[in-house]
């Protein structure tokens, strides 16, 4: 079992990226740190200070017909289900336990040599054929290879069963996948299993990857991230109170532009958050789109994420054509998937009841298949009592405004107009 696990690793060199955590994936498991799934139901009907009720087996993969494997063929419609792509490529999150060092050191070579075989035969197995089943789908260009397009390098690790993925816990998050179980809005989200521990006691949500089951070598993936702003109001109100300066965004606002920063900035090398926020939002279609594209993967390619001045409705459609290639069933299936979520949006109890920031839709097509997904709930967060959104008015602090139907509105009119375009 030993040699296979090298000789497994050294393959995974040569055909995953980021090998180096697919290495330490293996070497933590292999050194006994077997994954266990947690469904804790007893802490369910817990108050919002308390998200743990969402391991409740409500998200049952077997318990709701309204989600499915299967690909949704052109012009059809589908239930496939996850969370970001996307978003999820081998995290780094794979830290071995040094007690179990400690206390392997103080045995004989032949009770550790025996012990070592024994528990990387038990614990990694399921592991590895994962990961080599993804990586050689990936070198060969064979379906169902996972990739990230965006979210946090290290925030995703692969879970036991190809096509799920393992996303950071994130309490809030996974409050409102609980919330969105028996919603309008059910069939436009990512099927999710619920909480998973690691013997670390590192904590994930399990959820479907939703580029499983596209063909790699032709997988095209957006993230837009949608609303008319991407903070909190307590983020913003916290911002305007701290008056520290920062370099480190300081650096950020001249790599995007060095004549951005006003004379005093430029003298003192530095900016406030709130200088850093409201500039990155301006710059953006977030404020007058309602929406921004944060990333691109288009025909297998690499991932392209320098849209961050991609502002106007004209370069925002240029993005949109290039990504479709102009292909009229691909841009038909988008404008009907868009359709069927704007109009779930006016019905679901829960986009009434909520601000979401920083909520993105994922736009996901090969040769063949296209859908979108409603993805990232992190910052999403139910209303105060007597407060009430249109999700269109413009926001004011105190209103909670998020601008999402604003957003939603201008994708569906310029999708519109690439079908318009593509059928002359």
């Amino acid at each position: 079992m030993i040699w296979l696990c090298v000789i497994i690793m050294i393959l995974c060199q040569g055909i995953m990226p980021h090998s180096n955590n697919v290495v330490e994936c293996f070497a933590t498991v292999a050194a006994g740190d077997e994954k266990q799934q947690v469904h804790d139901e007893s802490e369910s009907g817990h108050s919002n200070s308390a998200y743990a009720d969402t391991t409740k087996e409500v998200h049952d993969s077997h318990s709701h017909s309204h989600y499915s494997k299967s690909q949704s063929k052109i012009g059809t419609s589908t239930n496939k289900e996850d969370d970001i792509v996307n978003k999820s490529f081998i995290g780094s999150n794979t830290n071995e336990n040094n007690n179990d060092k400690d206390i392997n050191k103080s045995q004989t070579s032949h009770e550790g040599s025996s012990s070592f075989t024994k528990r990387a035969s038990r614990n990694t197995w399921k592991l590895m054929k994962s990961i080599l089943v993804q990586g050689l789908g990936q070198r060969l260009g064979l379906k169902d290879a996972w990739v990230q397009c965006g979210g946090h390098r290290g925030g995703f690790m692969p879970a036991p069963q190809p096509g799920w993925i393992l996303k950071k816990l994130t309490d809030q998050e996974l409050q409102c996948f609980t919330e969105l179980t028996n919603d309008e809005l059910r069939e436009f989200v990512p099927k999710v299993k619920g909480k998973y521990v690691n013997n670390e006691g590192q904590a994930y949500i399990e959820m479907q990857d939703l580029a499983y089951g596209f063909s790699k070598a032709h997988l095209s993936i957006m993230d837009i991230k949608m609303g008319a702003r991407t903070f909190c109001e307590n983020e913003f109100q916290k911002a305007s109170s701290d008056n520290k300066l920062r370099s480190d965004l300081y650096e950020k606002m001249i790599k995007i532009n060095e004549s951005a920063p006003t004379a005093e900035e430029k003298q003192v090398q530095a900016i406030t958050k709130l200088r850093y926020m409201k500039y990155r939002e301006s710059i953006s279609s977030t404020p007058n789109l309602g929406f921004r594209i944060e990333a691109q993967r288009i025909n297998g390619g690499a991932v392209d994420k320098e849209f961050k001045t991609v502002k106007s409705h004209q370069q925002v459609l240029s993005a949109f054509r290039k990504f479709t290639a102009n292909n009229p069933l691909i841009i038909k299936r988008y404008c009907q998937r868009l359709k069927e979520i704007r109009h779930a949006l006016t019905k679901s109890k829960f986009f009434n009841s909520h601000e979401l920031i920083g909520s993105s839709l994922l736009f996901v097509h090969d040769h063949e298949s296209a859908n979108i997904w409603l993805i990232d709930f992190a910052k999403t967060f139910s209303l105060p009592d007597n407060v009430t959104v249109t999700h269109s008015a413009e926001w004011n602090v105190g209103n909670h405004e998020d601008g999402y139907l604003t957003g939603i509105d201008n994708i569906i009119s310029l999708f519109d107009l690439l079908r318009e375009s593509t059928s002359d």
